[in-house]
């Protein structure tokens, strides 16, 4: 939980790390969620989290894939 909303209903934020191909990717999710939709189990559905925000990250030669090389920032320069 990041705060607790004047209504009662509190924003959260998780964050997952995964390894994929050797990479560490991380995934965070944020969102407002009101307290009688969380399970006795601790859990929520992500159907049930409100202005939702899901970002992705990563870093290492796949991550370095998204970045244009040299000549083609040159190129889109030009054009």
């Amino acid at each position: 939980m990041v705060e607790v909303l004047p209504n009662g209903n509190l924003v959260i934020e998780g964050t997952q790390s995964l390894i994929v191909n050797n990479e560490t990717q991380e995934i965070t999710v944020r969102g407002v969620i009101r307290p009688q939709d969380i399970e006795p189990d601790n859990t929520i559905l992500s159907t049930y989290i409100a202005d939702a925000t899901i970002s992705y990250q990563g870093s290492g030669i796949l991550g370095a894939q998204d970045k244009p090389g040299i000549l083609t920032r040159i190129l889109n320069w030009i054009f």
